[in-house]
């Protein structure tokens, strides 16, 4: 494995204006789905400020964005959903090489 450059960034931290949550679901246990609520700003309508609610989105950002998350770039991401993908039935492991 290659030692990371010097001038290689990862961006630790939340994202502006928006802040992440998580979708369960009672039919698969410990899924998780990553989304972002974003935050709008106000529009303008004949003159009067009027507020807009904020935008749920599906977010791909991974869990360096979230704040709770401990960034450890060597171990590599979480393998949340490696028993759900398992319990499909419909994948084959390898062995390591």
């Amino acid at each position: 494995m290659s030692e990371p450059q010097e001038n290689m960034k990862i961006t630790c931290d939340p994202l502006p204006a928006s802040q992440k949550l998580y979708v369960t679901s009672d039919k698969f246990d410990n899924m998780r789905v990553p989304m972002r609520e974003i935050t709008l700003s106000p529009t303008e309508v004949n003159g009067k400020k009027v507020e807009n609610p904020p935008v749920i989105v599906y977010d791909t950002s991974g869990p360096f964005t979230d704040s709770r998350y401990d960034v450890d770039i060597y171990n590599g991401l979480p393998k949340d959903r490696e028993a759900w993908v398992a319990n499909r039935g419909d994948v084959e492991s390898l062995s390591d090489f």
